[in-house]
């Protein structure tokens, strides 16, 4: 990594992403910064779970990353035996966005855009 000035932010440091960036770059007309930033970062567990690259973090970062830690519990890896129960989480999830973008997002899932040139 090429040398980088303590709390320049996130957004100033190369990472490596994969399905993480698709989603969040997809949904970002539709979710609010908060959600962008669990998409983004869940898979960064480095930071959100073992507290590295916090010199990195500008103030933005730190409070967003609240938001990464209340995610986790929901990500893949952290699945227990059981399903979700949907109509419970549900109502948290929409109060996350307007119903109107949550509508839009639904109708655009079937024509997802790639991130690929050309």
């Amino acid at each position: 990594m090429e040398s980088t000035s303590r709390t320049c932010g996130l957004d100033n440091v190369h990472l490596s992403f994969g399905h993480d960036e698709y989603i969040f770059r997809v949904t970002q007309k539709y979710l609010p910064e908060e959600a962008q930033y669990m998409l983004r970062y869940h898979s960064f567990y480095a930071a959100h779970r073992h507290g590295a690259y916090r010199h990195l973090m500008d103030e933005l970062d730190e409070a967003m990353f609240e938001w990464v830690r209340k995610f986790n519990p929901y990500d893949l890896y952290s699945k227990g035996r059981e399903r979700p129960n949907t109509k419970e989480i549900l109502p948290t999830i929409r109060s996350w966005s307007p119903s109107s973008s949550l509508t839009r997002l639904t109708g655009e899932a079937k024509a997802v855009p790639s991130l690929r040139s050309g």
